[in-house]
């Protein structure tokens, strides 16, 4: 049996447990015989694996009078239904205050949970992972052993008034219901467009999810296809500097048919006949049909044009934080106040450096980038930052620094984004730009985590 665990954590330090599926224990030889990853949630559970995924309510896991930054009840309702539709355990941190007294905020959203659960408690409990936990982003799936039942917990977009689920045939002749409504729902099957279900009043657009009951099997599907540049496999983001050949594969004899524009593909969009050539920032998507199965679930990948050819590393990024992989600094996407949003790239206890290739030579007046500070999560502003600019990627020569203002025991523990503009001399004509973001190290006396690895986290950066 699952269930929801409110617990009390004390564990401020971003790099702890956050491995990808470490166990009671950091140290790798004592990793226990579970997975406890936190602040996130596995992209894909298996039947033969324990595991839960240990989160807060605002971003600190004891209390903090000043952390207001509070995930909404609907924002852990959701996390609750998709943990749960990949097997796992969700371990809720509540932090007291100084009196030991829960926070009105922690109250209220654990209340709102437990109405919510009282309708719907069936999804959570007594139930196994599906085959498939999750479908679009829109809904997830669990089974109820020994029913022939499968629970579908769905999220319907505003204005629309039926539900379309691919993976699950109905029984002829059952009933599909929404959980706490005795009224039936109308539906129909179709081979290629998989189960369409008539939405109860009031579901679409709401921001909790309807969960309906469906004595089914599993339904055959097309898989989905895949996005693949030059030399790189299965890319989800993609950057290029004038073109890029794109191919999209899927499975043998399947048609696959895509848009340019990221409106949702059908049998009606444009039929993918080869490679298709990319010279403006776009976004794919594409289904893929196969004879006797539903269409696939929809693909989608971003592809960006900028005007650099390449970023090359000097020493790597934290696994856990990618930013989106090796083009995450110059993907266009900036990073929020949330050091776990995807967008930051992270380096604990090394430096920053970057050497971008312009592609051609180039005057370059300012560069701009920015950096994180949560002290509470151990992430500190870099103690400077300077750029370097070369012709030939041999001979470098600095054009701009910029210092910054080391944090002491006054400063606020809340997050903050750090802009950076920097002017820059000497640079015309130049083809190379690298760029140094020197780490605090460790961190000071005065932090809770004294003398332990201190966090440098970076994103997008730009030039004019």
């Amino acid at each position: 049996m699952r269930s929801l665990k409110p617990d009390i954590l004390i564990n401020n330090r971003v790099g702890k447990g956050r491995q990808g599926m470490q166990g009671i224990n950091s140290s790798p030889d004592d990793v226990g015989d579970f997975g406890t990853p936190e602040q996130e949630v596995l992209a894909e559970g298996k039947a033969s694996l324990d595991w839960e995924s240990c989160m807060t309510m605002n971003d600190s896991w004891g209390y903090k009078m000043d952390d207001h930054n509070w995930k909404s009840s609907a924002a852990l309702i959701r996390n609750l239904v998709d943990i749960s539709a990949k097997g796992g355990n969700y371990l809720l941190n509540v932090g007291p205050d100084a009196q030991g007294l829960i926070p009105e905020e922690s109250v209220s959203r654990l209340l709102e949970m437990g109405q919510w659960m009282q309708k719907n408690g069936a999804f959570i409990y007594d139930t196994d992972m599906w085959d498939v936990p999750l479908e679009e982003e829109h809904t997830a799936y669990v089974s109820k052993p020994g029913t022939g039942a499968i629970l579908a917990a769905c999220y319907p977009a505003a204005g629309t008034t039926t539900m379309h689920l691919r993976h699950v045939k109905p029984n002829a002749g059952s009933l599909i219901r929404a959980l706490g409504d005795p009224q039936p729902l109308v539906w129909s099957w179709s081979e290629t467009k998989g189960l369409e279900v008539a939405l109860p009043p009031g579901a679409a657009g709401a921001s909790l999810p309807v969960v309906l009951d469906i004595q089914g099997t599993r339904a055959a599907v097309a898989q989905a296809p895949t996005f693949h540049l030059p030399g790189k496999d299965g890319v989800s983001i993609g950057i290029f500097k004038e073109q890029a050949s794109l191919e999209l594969k899927a499975a043998p004899g399947a048609q696959i048919f895509y848009t340019l524009d990221g409106s949702t593909p059908g049998q009606s969009s444009r039929r993918y006949q080869g490679p298709i050539a990319l010279d403006q920032t776009c976004e794919v998507r594409a289904v893929a049909y196969e004879d006797g199965k539903v269409l696939s679930p929809g693909a989608r990948a971003e592809f960006r044009k900028s005007r650099f050819n390449s970023l090359n590393y000097r020493y790597p990024y934290a696994g856990q934080y990618t930013g989106g992989g090796p083009l995450g600094l110059i993907d266009g996407r900036k990073g929020s106040e949330r050091f776990s949003d995807g967008r930051w790239q992270g380096f604990e206890g090394q430096d920053f450096v970057g050497e971008i290739d312009l592609g051609a030579a180039q005057t370059v007046q300012h560069l701009d980038m920015q950096f994180l500070q949560d002290l509470g999560a151990w992430i500190f502003p870099p103690r400077w930052v300077s750029v370097e600019v070369s012709v030939d990627g041999k001979t470098w020569t600095e054009a701009g620094r910029a210092d910054f203002t080391a944090p002491d025991a006054a400063t606020p523990n809340s997050a903050k984004i750090l802009p950076l503009r920097i002017a820059l001399s000497k640079a015309t004509g130049v083809r190379y730009v690298r760029i140094q973001a020197k780490n605090q190290g460790v961190c000071p006396p005065w932090h809770a985590g004294a003398g332990a690895k201190s966090w440098l986290f970076v994103d997008e950066i730009g030039m004019d």
